[in-house]
């Protein structure tokens, strides 16, 4: 893959991820909402949505600058890992019962790859975040 290819790819995905991150809490509020829960933990959630604006201008100003094709294919690899993360969690809000204990083991199978993705989520975000201003920052800063 070349680098514009790349870079495209880049931007198509953080869209993407920026979309999910945009219905996400809604998702999630509803589910808490139904199921009984106080759902004004969402609002919390609604954070990654501006990481992930956040992220894209970033990424915008990065492209400007002559970046090295393994970061990017690493990059482009990492915010596909990104995006993955939100299908358990939204595979379990849509088959989850909320009242009912979780009693079968395909069901607490996904209950824990449910939390493992929920703290994956603002985590993953967060390193995603660094990586792409922190290299903006050496190429702005520290110039060859």
């Amino acid at each position: 893959m070349d680098k514009e290819k790349c870079i495209a790819s880049i931007e198509n995905r953080t869209q993407l991820a920026l979309v999910m991150a945009i219905f996400f809490p809604s998702l999630l509020g509803s589910f808490l909402e139904n199921s009984g829960a106080d759902s004004k933990a969402t609002i919390a959630w609604s954070v990654s949505v501006g990481v992930y604006i956040l992220i894209y201008v970033i990424f915008q100003g990065l492209k400007r600058f002559q970046t090295s094709e393994k970061f990017l294919k690493f990059l482009n690899g990492f915010i596909l890992f990104n995006i993955t993360l939100f299908i358990f969690p939204t595979v379990f809000l849509a088959t989850a019962d909320g009242s009912k204990v979780i009693e079968t083991f395909t069901e607490k199978i996904n209950a824990y790859t449910f939390f493992v993705s929920l703290w994956g989520l603002p985590i993953s975000a967060i390193i995603l975040l660094l990586l792409v201003s922190g290299t903006l920052i050496l190429k702005l800063f520290f110039k060859k």
